[in-house]
């Protein structure tokens, strides 16, 4: 009898873990899409691309969730991204998010970042101090986001201050601040 309460005791922690790492993805995957609604890139796209790297799985999420949706009125491709696969990253991407891979240990990554217009987004907290625009994190069990404004705008991007007030902010500026 302990043996079987044991097995549904780990079988039931599986499923509710399971089902919590599905439902975080979920809220990204929404949180990503609406991002492209309170972020304004210099040069206006027939196209958007949302490019996911080190994730395909949630790059399908992403393609399942937005397939009949225009992000920033423009029509969206979801591009996965496999590791050492960035080369002309500023060409392809409007949103970057770097899935299970902290931007840190891949420094590649920020190699010329600032020249681009992409809005990189990473699940480490910590990277919003090293270089990422956007990171998510945890509190009292909900997402969270935190946005490095100063950042944002050396790259080129603006973003809305009615997403900033949603958000933790870093390094915030003045509307006075000029590059």
């Amino acid at each position: 009898m302990l043996k079987k309460f044991t097995v549904f005791l780990f079988l039931s922690l599986f499923i509710i873990s399971t089902l919590n790492a599905s439902s975080e993805d979920k809220i990204k995957s929404m949180y990503i899409g609406r991002f492209s609604m309170f972020f304004k890139w210099p040069i206006k796209s027939d196209t958007f691309n949302m490019c996911i790297y080190n994730d395909s799985k949630f790059a399908k999420i992403l393609k399942k969730e937005y397939k009949n949706r225009l992000p920033n009125g423009s029509a969206l491709n979801v591009i996965a991204i496999k590791v050492g696969g960035l080369s002309n990253i500023g060409e392809k991407c409007h949103i970057l998010y770097s899935r299970n891979s902290s931007i840190r240990k891949n420094i590649f990554l920020l190699d010329d970042f600032d020249k681009t217009n992409v809005l990189l987004i990473s699940d480490e907290y910590d990277d919003i101090n090293h270089g990422a625009m956007v990171s998510f994190y945890l509190k009292d069990n909900k997402i969270r986001f935190v946005i490095n404004q100063k950042k944002l705008l050396d790259s080129g991007l603006n973003v809305s201050y009615k997403l900033l007030k949603y958000a933790k902010v870093v390094n915030p500026v003045d509307r006075d601040y000029v590059k």
